[in-house]
């Protein structure tokens, strides 16, 4: 296995930009984006797994109470871990994160309405 590549400072501003954003999911989200973001997300994650890791840490530590952070935490593992998906960016992989990422927006943005 090759050594992770390391993201330019823009890369990581946009990864983490793109993960803050997650944070106002209880308001108004696009659907139609989706697949635009997940296609800009899933590389990011895949060229640095540690830092994407870090800033999902960020997001549930924000969160205010032990069940949303629980909550978050594992609609973050779900986004990278479900349907098979595996970090390689194939077309295959790039179709299942997009499911995922859209599974996780409806889940998450669910959850923080209710606070």
């Amino acid at each position: 296995m090759s050594p992770p590549l390391s993201l330019p400072s823009a890369q990581i501003a946009t990864l983490s930009w793109l993960l803050g954003g997650f944070g106002w999911l209880g308001s108004f989200v696009c659907m139609d984006l989706v697949g635009g973001a997940a296609d800009a997300l899933f590389p990011l994650i895949l060229c640095d797994h540690d830092l994407y890791q870090r800033l999902g840490n960020e997001l549930v530590e924000r969160q205010p109470n032990s069940v949303l952070k629980t909550r978050m935490a594992s609609a973050l593992h779900s986004l990278t871990t479900s349907d098979d998906l595996s970090l390689s960016a194939d077309r295959s992989n790039m179709r299942k994160f997009r499911k995922n990422l859209n599974r996780f927006l409806i889940d998450v943005r669910g959850f923080l309405r209710i606070i």
